[in-house]
């Protein structure tokens, strides 16, 4: 049983303040902002810790584009902060927070597992929101106040990773397989009584993020041992265990309070990649025009290029705008295109992708599935009809290009900008776009979800072979 802790103090003209100013910002569906407050209000103290704005958006009956921007938004009125979170597959350990993302590492170790990975933004970078102590304080404020179950399986392991193909929630297993868990004072010892069994016995610190992975063998000569924790790590002495009942002794090296498990582990156990119910990835964030909006100043380290599995990359251009320019003027002709960007813009944030830049005439866009960027595409189009209509003149005509594929995320002149092949692809396959003509590769084409959208439209195909790309692209054109 989780440890129900009482409910804090909550300042009141804070969140009054707060709540405000959220809800002034937009119109939100009906009592968004209530379901907010109630939360905030009553809600059990985990419950507030690396809130999940998937989950709160199922639960709540709110959309789930507009519960990421709802938790954006109170971060920026200061009721939330956000972190992201370095999530190992393989055991669902937070292995490491950051408060901003100008500070992740693209290497992930976990030290309960001794894996060792590149971290991908689509799958190991989570992005939670968590109280902000001077609205409500919550228990996982201060870790060294939890009940030492809550601080291993509630605070430190994400609680909802499962074992693959419908198998139990992966923390329930971790649970069953406990055989001592305690905190232990600086240089304190302790006499532990543990039944052992054939397999692997994991003895681990999380307060130090030290341990072993210790072998227990029929063949194994002890039952009785001596378990020293200590800056140089975990040593058991004798080495060499045997099932059956078995007697520690716990002996804590630091000067500082300890928090130890044993945990036994059955033989042939193996990492398993763990499944998550759906959760606001970083890629999900950085194709959020809300997060890029109030959080320019996020950037990827100066040294770091954090991976994207997957990412469906627009760019569009205009048509002859030289001759757009020598025609009606400059001034005509400029406001006309900072006209034009605002409806691309309508376009992109409806369809959740985010812009991220513009290159003279030219708009780049991310999306996180090549569904959205489509249905993007195609609402460009329609907006700039639209738009041309009013102005009685076809003045704006739009070439727009799209790939899917891997690529990395950098700092480029102060802001998370993309580099790699796909950028490059995705640029070249505009360049063949006519004037109102969206060109897609087949990685775009071949969604179910794009060819859902592309029903109603003309649709040509043909092979193309694209400046600086040596292997020719079978693209299709869409009018």
């Amino acid at each position: 049983m989780s440890t129900q802790y009482p409910i804090q103090q909550i300042n009141e003209s804070a969140l009054d303040d707060g709540l405000a100013q959220v809800e002034a910002i937009r119109t939100w569906s009906p009592r968004t902002i209530a379901k907010l407050e109630n939360r905030i209000r009553t809600g059990e103290d985990f419950s507030l810790f690396r809130v999940n704005p998937v989950e709160f958006a199922r639960e709540t009956g709110i959309p789930e584009p507009e519960a990421v921007d709802l938790f954006l938004h109170s971060v920026q009125a200061d009721l939330f902060r956000m972190d992201w979170h370095l999530l190992c597959p393989s055991c669902g350990d937070i292995v490491q927070s950051f408060d901003s993302l100008t500070k992740m590492s693209g290497q992930l170790h976990c030290q309960f597992c001794s894996v060792d990975m590149k971290a991908s933004l689509d799958d190991y970078v989570e992005v939670g929101f968590t109280i902000s102590p001077g609205i409500r304080g919550i228990a996982p404020h201060d870790p060294d106040s939890l009940e030492v179950e809550d601080y291993f399986f509630r605070y430190h392991f994400c609680e909802t990773g499962q074992l693959p193909d419908g198998g139990p929630p992966f923390l329930d297993v971790l649970k069953s397989k406990c055989r001592f868990v305690d905190y232990l004072d600086g240089g304190e010892e302790r006499s532990v009584e543990v039944d052992l069994e054939e397999g692997l016995l994991v003895i681990h610190d999380m307060r130090h993020t030290v341990g072993i992975y210790q072998p227990v063998e029929l063949s194994g000569s002890a039952t009785d041992a001596t378990i020293q924790i200590s800056e140089e790590g975990v040593h058991i002495e004798p080495s060499s265990l045997r099932p059956g009942p078995a007697h520690f002794i716990l002996k804590n090296g630091f000067s500082d309070r300890s928090a130890i498990f044993l945990i036994q582990l059955p033989p042939g156990y193996e990492n398993a990649t763990l499944e998550f119910p759906p959760f606001l990835s970083g890629n999900n964030l950085l194709n959020s025009q809300t997060f890029r909006d109030l959080f320019r100043g996020e950037t990827v380290g100066q040294k770091e290029a954090l991976g994207i599995r997957d990412l469906t990359i627009l760019f569009t251009d205009l048509k002859a705008s030289t001759e757009l320019y020598e025609r009606i003027g400059d001034l005509e002709a400029f406001a006309l295109v900072q006209h034009h960007f605002e409806y691309l813009s309508k376009a992109i944030k409806e369809n959740q992708g985010a812009i991220v830049k513009t290159i003279g005439d030219a708009v780049m866009a991310t999306f996180e599935t090549p569904g959205d960027g489509v249905s993007a595409a195609y609402a460009m189009l329609d907006e700039i009809d639209t738009f041309n209509r009013a102005q009685g003149a076809e003045d704006i005509a739009l070439k727009i290009g799209l790939h899917r594929g891997a690529s990395i995320a950098v700092n480029l002149n102060d802001q998370l900008d993309y580099f790699g092949q796909t950028v490059n692809v995705a640029a070249r396959v505009q360049d063949l776009a006519g004037p109102n003509e969206i060109y897609l590769t087949e990685d775009v084409y071949s969604d179910a979800t794009v060819q859902e959208l592309s029903k109603g439209h003309e649709v040509t195909e043909q092979d193309a072979h694209l400046k600086g790309v040596q292997k020719s692209f079978k693209v299709f054109c869409c009018r």
